[in-house]
Protein backbone atom coordinates (compact mmCIF):
# COMPACT_ATOMS: atom_id res chain seq x y z
CA UNK A 1 0.00 0.00 0.00
CA UNK A 2 2.83 2.62 0.91
CA UNK A 3 4.45 2.03 -1.94
CA UNK A 4 1.51 2.37 -4.12
CA UNK A 5 1.50 5.26 -2.41
CA UNK A 6 4.83 6.59 -3.35
CA UNK A 7 4.70 5.29 -6.70
CA UNK A 8 1.45 8.25 -6.88
CA UNK A 9 3.35 10.88 -5.28
CA UNK A 10 6.34 10.34 -7.57
CA UNK A 11 4.19 11.09 -11.00
CA UNK A 12 2.17 13.74 -9.33
CA UNK A 13 5.13 15.19 -8.48
CA UNK A 14 8.54 14.52 -9.83
CA UNK A 15 7.16 13.31 -13.39
CA UNK A 16 5.92 17.38 -14.24
CA UNK A 17 9.71 18.38 -13.13
CA UNK A 18 10.86 16.24 -16.28
CA UNK A 19 7.96 17.35 -18.49
CA UNK A 20 8.90 20.78 -17.63
CA UNK A 21 12.53 21.12 -17.60
CA UNK A 22 12.68 19.08 -21.11
CA UNK A 23 11.61 22.54 -22.41
CA UNK A 24 14.82 24.32 -21.22
CA UNK A 25 16.97 21.54 -23.33
CA UNK A 26 19.80 23.17 -25.45
CA UNK A 27 17.64 23.55 -28.93
CA UNK A 28 20.12 23.53 -31.66
CA UNK A 29 21.53 26.25 -32.57
CA UNK A 30 20.81 28.11 -35.71
CA UNK A 31 23.42 30.36 -37.04
CA UNK A 32 22.83 33.65 -38.32
CA UNK A 33 21.67 33.60 -41.92
CA UNK A 34 25.05 35.43 -44.51
CA UNK A 35 22.04 35.73 -47.34
CA UNK A 36 19.26 38.24 -46.69
CA UNK A 37 17.69 41.68 -48.01
CA UNK A 38 16.73 43.63 -45.62
CA UNK A 39 16.04 47.52 -44.24
CA UNK A 40 18.59 49.11 -42.02
CA UNK A 41 18.51 52.32 -39.39
CA UNK A 42 22.52 52.71 -38.15
CA UNK A 43 23.64 55.04 -35.69
CA UNK A 44 26.94 55.18 -36.56
CA UNK A 45 29.27 58.00 -35.11
CA UNK A 46 26.13 59.97 -34.01
CA UNK A 47 24.97 60.33 -37.61
CA UNK A 48 21.82 58.17 -38.38
CA UNK A 49 22.17 56.13 -41.69
CA UNK A 50 19.25 54.44 -43.05
CA UNK A 51 18.76 52.35 -46.47
CA UNK A 52 18.89 48.69 -47.60
CA UNK A 53 21.11 45.97 -47.20
CA UNK A 54 21.61 42.51 -49.30
CA UNK A 55 24.03 39.92 -48.70
CA UNK A 56 24.97 36.81 -50.31
CA UNK A 57 27.74 35.49 -47.73
CA UNK A 58 31.06 36.25 -49.26
CA UNK A 59 29.75 36.62 -53.10
CA UNK A 60 28.22 40.36 -52.69
CA UNK A 61 27.41 42.56 -50.26
CA UNK A 62 25.41 45.66 -51.54
CA UNK A 63 24.48 48.84 -49.23
CA UNK A 64 22.56 51.38 -50.66
CA UNK A 65 21.65 54.56 -48.79
CA UNK A 66 18.83 56.59 -48.04
CA UNK A 67 19.72 58.99 -46.10
CA UNK A 68 21.49 61.51 -44.92
CA UNK A 69 20.50 63.91 -47.12
CA UNK A 70 24.51 64.15 -48.59
CA UNK A 71 24.52 60.13 -49.77
CA UNK A 72 21.38 59.50 -50.27
CA UNK A 73 21.15 57.61 -53.65
CA UNK A 74 24.96 55.96 -53.12
CA UNK A 75 25.14 52.64 -52.99
CA UNK A 76 28.64 50.62 -52.46
CA UNK A 77 28.65 47.04 -53.40
CA UNK A 78 31.22 44.15 -52.69
CA UNK A 79 32.18 41.77 -54.86
CA UNK A 80 33.75 39.02 -53.47
CA UNK A 81 37.21 41.57 -53.08
CA UNK A 82 36.19 44.15 -56.06
CA UNK A 83 34.29 47.28 -54.91
CA UNK A 84 32.03 49.34 -56.98
CA UNK A 85 30.33 52.55 -56.02
CA UNK A 86 27.76 54.00 -57.61
CA UNK A 87 25.15 56.84 -57.74
CA UNK A 88 22.63 57.42 -59.99
CA UNK A 89 24.19 56.10 -63.63
CA UNK A 90 27.47 56.72 -62.41
CA UNK A 91 29.81 53.49 -61.59
CA UNK A 92 32.83 53.44 -60.25
CA UNK A 93 35.45 50.24 -59.49
CA UNK A 94 37.51 51.07 -57.08
CA UNK A 95 40.28 49.34 -54.41
CA UNK A 96 39.11 48.70 -51.11
CA UNK A 97 41.89 50.71 -49.91
CA UNK A 98 40.02 53.72 -51.31
CA UNK A 99 37.54 53.55 -48.41
CA UNK A 100 38.75 54.18 -45.00
CA UNK A 101 39.63 51.32 -43.10
CA UNK A 102 36.91 51.68 -40.14
CA UNK A 103 33.86 53.09 -42.40
CA UNK A 104 29.80 52.09 -42.26
CA UNK A 105 30.65 50.01 -45.64
CA UNK A 106 33.85 48.51 -44.32
CA UNK A 107 32.51 48.23 -40.74
CA UNK A 108 29.49 46.08 -42.36
CA UNK A 109 31.50 44.09 -44.44
CA UNK A 110 33.64 42.85 -41.73
CA UNK A 111 30.76 41.52 -39.65
CA UNK A 112 29.01 40.18 -42.59
CA UNK A 113 32.09 38.26 -43.70
CA UNK A 114 32.79 37.31 -40.27
CA UNK A 115 29.36 36.00 -39.84
CA UNK A 116 29.32 33.91 -43.24
CA UNK A 117 33.06 32.35 -42.05
CA UNK A 118 31.34 31.13 -39.69
CA UNK A 119 32.90 32.62 -37.02
CA UNK A 120 30.29 34.34 -35.07
CA UNK A 121 29.86 32.46 -31.64
CA UNK A 122 26.75 31.62 -29.94
CA UNK A 123 26.24 33.63 -26.32
CA UNK A 124 22.76 32.65 -25.68
CA UNK A 125 19.07 33.12 -26.18
CA UNK A 126 16.47 34.74 -24.22
CA UNK A 127 12.68 34.47 -25.56
CA UNK A 128 13.32 34.65 -29.11
CA UNK A 129 16.03 36.56 -29.88
CA UNK A 130 19.45 34.64 -30.15
CA UNK A 131 22.67 36.57 -29.60
CA UNK A 132 26.12 35.77 -31.38
CA UNK A 133 30.11 37.56 -30.06
CA UNK A 134 31.97 38.09 -33.36
CA UNK A 135 35.69 38.77 -32.87
CA UNK A 136 36.50 41.58 -35.83
CA UNK A 137 39.28 43.56 -36.94
CA UNK A 138 37.03 46.62 -35.05
CA UNK A 139 36.20 45.01 -31.84
CA UNK A 140 33.89 42.62 -30.45
CA UNK A 141 30.49 42.75 -32.43
CA UNK A 142 27.70 41.44 -31.03
CA UNK A 143 24.96 39.98 -33.41
CA UNK A 144 21.31 39.57 -32.81
CA UNK A 145 18.85 37.39 -34.24
CA UNK A 146 15.04 36.04 -34.30
CA UNK A 147 14.66 32.40 -33.86
CA UNK A 148 14.94 31.69 -37.59
CA UNK A 149 18.68 33.07 -37.60
CA UNK A 150 17.20 36.10 -39.31
CA UNK A 151 19.26 39.19 -38.38
CA UNK A 152 17.39 41.51 -36.08
CA UNK A 153 20.59 43.80 -34.95
CA UNK A 154 24.19 44.24 -34.72
CA UNK A 155 26.58 46.60 -33.29
CA UNK A 156 30.19 46.96 -32.27
CA UNK A 157 31.81 47.54 -29.05
CA UNK A 158 34.77 49.93 -29.33
CA UNK A 159 33.18 51.76 -32.31
CA UNK A 160 30.15 53.82 -32.43
CA UNK A 161 27.97 51.45 -34.62
CA UNK A 162 24.70 49.90 -34.04
CA UNK A 163 22.65 48.52 -36.51
CA UNK A 164 18.90 47.49 -36.91
CA UNK A 165 17.69 45.47 -39.61
CA UNK A 166 14.12 45.40 -40.56
CA UNK A 167 11.93 43.89 -43.21
CA UNK A 168 14.80 40.90 -43.53
CA UNK A 169 13.79 38.50 -45.99
CA UNK A 170 16.01 35.09 -46.74
CA UNK A 171 17.60 35.99 -50.04
CA UNK A 172 17.61 32.57 -51.09
CA UNK A 173 14.22 32.36 -51.32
Amino acid sequence: MARKILIALCVLFVMPVFVITGCDEPQENLTPKSSFIADFSCEYRKMNITGKLSASGKKLINISLDSPNTVSGLSVTYKGSDLEISRENMICSADEAYIPESSFPNITKEILYGISDGRAVFEGKCEDVCTYRLDSAFGKAVVSTNSKGCISKISVDGEDYEMVLSNVKDANG
